[in-house]
């Protein structure tokens, strides 16, 4: 387990770190992130509350079965919530995510990084996503993302989208995924008059 002192980041758990758990936790004043995940896997980061982390709450990079559940995730002010890269069987569930400039959950494979190039094997599940995208980005954005499930996710006003599955920085466009109950309510800035 390597947990380097704070830095730009207020946790960073670094390459070929394996089974730490984050629990209960308040992490906040991150100049980058509140939590960073280099070519690490099976990260549990259970029920901590993250606000104000200026780039993200959780980023992941080139690692595996990271999940982030039960956490309430908010004010990054430059991009996202959750930034899962190039990080294949991630887990975001149950998480309140919102008021963060970018998107609430980014799914991102970067052939740039190394690895394939994909995020494969994603479960975002049962999560309240809003007031996320003032900057750009979905509720939940999918560059390259493949043989996930995205289900029973509550999603509103998001400034630039619910829902997105696109290719981008990612290998190849995502195939096999499954979007299903998913509730994404759009969000009114003037009130609209229905004729």
């Amino acid at each position: 387990v390597v947990l380097r002192p704070p830095g730009r980041d207020a946790f960073l758990v670094w390459k070929g770190s394996e089974w730490i758990i984050f629990e209960d936790l308040e992490i906040t004043g991150g100049s980058r992130a509140g939590i960073l995940v280099s070519s690490s896997k099976h990260i549990l980061i259970r029920r901590c509350v993250m606000r104000g982390n200026r780039v993200w709450q959780v980023q992941t990079t080139l690692s595996e079965h990271v999940t982030v559940e039960d956490c309430d995730l908010s004010g990054s002010q430059k991009e996202h919530g959750i930034y899962f890269s190039t990080t294949d069987y991630p887990i975001a569930r149950r998480n309140r995510i919102h008021h963060n400039a970018g998107c609430g959950v980014h799914m991102n494979g970067d052939l740039n990084e190394g690895g394939d190039g994909m995020v494969t094997g994603a479960r975002i599940e049962a999560n309240i996503i809003h007031d996320c995208g003032a900057a750009g980005g979905a509720g939940i954005n999918m560059d390259g993302v493949e043989k996930s499930l995205i289900v029973n996710n509550l999603l509103y006003d998001n400034r630039a989208g619910g829902i997105t599955n696109f290719q981008c920085n990612g290998a190849r466009v995502g195939s096999g995924n499954r979007i299903l109950h998913n509730l994404s309510l759009i969000h009114i800035s003037e009130p609209t008059r229905l004729l």
